[in-house]
């Protein structure tokens, strides 16, 4: 499937377990994983915080399932890759953490 840009809002994100959730315009709980963010130059991580704008690409995942004896393709939901900070200062009031952890 091929993917489409989007812009969204982080709604989740924990650097413990490494992935979160953003919310675009057109799908709720987009799945983002920390392999699918882009690091800011010079940084070995980059960090996710509630409230945060950012832009992505979204890929649909799918599941390979058994339907007749012949495995199809079925739409699971979407995962944000390539995951870029467009505004790092949070919507949420988490800038000083972002600031201090960045």
């Amino acid at each position: 499937m091929n993917p489409h840009h989007a812009t969204g809002i982080v709604t989740f994100y924990s650097d413990a377990k490494g992935y979160g959730f953003i919310d675009t315009e057109h799908h709720k709980d987009v799945f983002v994983h920390f392999t699918g963010i882009i690091k800011r130059k010079g940084h070995s991580f980059q960090l996710l915080v509630e409230g945060q704008l950012v832009a992505c690409e979204l890929f649909q995942k799918v599941k390979d399932e058994l339907h007749d004896g012949e495995y199809i393709a079925t739409p699971q939901g979407w995962e944000a890759r390539e995951v870029i900070v467009i505004d790092s200062r949070s919507t949420k009031g988490n800038a000083e953490y972002y600031e201090e952890h960045a």
